[in-house]
């Protein structure tokens, strides 16, 4: 929209009275639901009406919001995302729904765009109303976020609001591969959620081979994070995984074709998820689910579900997201020359040499040495002093 219509518009919609701007409001919602409906978008002009409305009567809707009628502005949790769309499950009602219009106005002050478990204001016309327009979100107290595939300079906000990130690896076809848990081990360090690895397709694997495919876990287990088997076939691990997860909101996230929606329909047959086959010839899976969403599960647990992914990019790693995600290589650092040991180049580094030793497990560490180069310009962080 050009600056000169809206203005013209932000005039017109000055000189109306209350009553005046209500009805103006149903019908410009209805217009652009009708719009929708039958072409699938709505119009600049459409988003802009509603938008300036809403902003405008937010004030006069809390002052009115004990009225029986009129609108007013109610909270609630985002549980899905489309684009240019979102559900948001109202607080404190069970099961009741609103949907929303996500103007840009309301993602303005929003890195990363709209996320499921975002919590937020809508503005309805009248408190029965099943459509509105986003008002405002709340700042986040935690997020999962992953670099942008289409921009490697911008995140995408897979979770907010989380207490727990689930990352689910497969024990079998193709089994774990530690280096995608050391990386969501960053993601979740960087936005300030605990971590839970959960092993799936448990029911694959029996005798020496489950040994042997559960071995990858153990050194994650060895520095206190919670790695459950679990098979979704058998029930075998579900109650514990059930009770790790009591009263908290969490993120299940994993590659494609790792067992995630079987889980979930595990944990709670009510669901009915929409599941996928795993490709004979690489043992990957196809996509099944095509957005994230929020499902409550009973035990106070929320679930997002989120899609599979192929690579979880990372975009530029700090220092100290790489420490708060191997801390177990700080007891070992204390002994290194260097006070400022990278523990990639430098002489008399104690962590190598826990490496070397068996302290340290070597693949966490040649993990650790791939993040430490793409954190900056690939090449090692120069030598410090030498500690005295």
């Amino acid at each position: 929209m050009r600056r000169t219509e809206f203005r013209r518009l932000e005039a017109l919609l000055a000189r109306l009275d209350d009553d005046e701007r209500k009805l103006l409001y149903r019908r410009a919602t209805n217009l652009r639901n009708t719009t929708l409906r039958d072409s699938g978008r709505a119009s600049s002009l459409d988003y802009t009406a509603l938008g300036i409305l809403a902003e405008d009567d937010a004030g006069r809707s809390v002052e009115g919001a004990d009225a029986a009628v009129g609108p007013v502005l109610l909270a609630g949790t985002v549980t899905s995302v489309a684009q240019g769309l979102c559900v948001l499950t109202l607080d404190g009602v069970d099961d009741r729904t609103v949907a929303c219009t996500v103007t840009p106005a309301a993602l303005r002050e929003l890195p990363g765009g709209l996320a499921v478990g975002d919590e937020a204001v809508v503005h309805v016309a009248d408190r029965e109303s099943d459509e509105g327009v986003l008002q405002s979100v709340s700042p986040r107290r935690s997020q999962l976020t992953r670099a942008d595939p289409h921009n490697p300079r911008a995140v995408k906000v897979l979770a907010a609001n989380i207490d727990v990130a689930v990352v689910v690896v497969p024990l079998a076809r193709p089994g774990v591969k530690p280096r995608f848990i050391d990386r969501f081990l960053v993601v979740a360090a960087r936005g300030g959620v605990r971590p839970l690895i959960c092993a799936s397709k448990l029911d694959l694997v029996d005798g020496e081979a489950r040994a042997k495919a559960l071995a990858p876990l153990a050194p994650y287990r060895e520095i206190g994070l919670a790695a459950l088997p679990i098979s979704s076939v058998t029930g075998e691990g579900l109650a514990e995984l059930r009770a790790a997860l009591a009263g908290s909101t969490c993120v299940f996230l994993g590659q494609s074709g790792v067992g995630k929606t079987s889980l979930l329909n595990a944990l709670a047959p009510g669901l009915d998820l929409l599941t996928g086959t795993v490709r004979g010839a690489d043992g990957r899976g196809r996509h099944t689910t095509s957005q994230s969403s929020m499902h409550s599960i009973g035990d106070g647990i929320r679930v997002i579900d989120t899609a599979g992914i192929r690579q979880l990019g990372m975009g530029e790693v700090t220092p100290d997201e790489l420490e708060s995600a191997f801390e177990d290589f700080a007891l070992e650092a204390q002994g290194c020359r260097f006070s400022d040991c990278s523990h990639t180049h430098e002489p008399g580094c104690a962590v190598k040499a826990a490496v070397a030793a068996g302290r340290i497990d070597a693949a966490r560490y040649e993990s650790y040495l791939r993040m430490a180069a793409a954190g900056g310009d690939g090449k090692p962080a120069a030598r410090g002093a030498a500690r005295r």
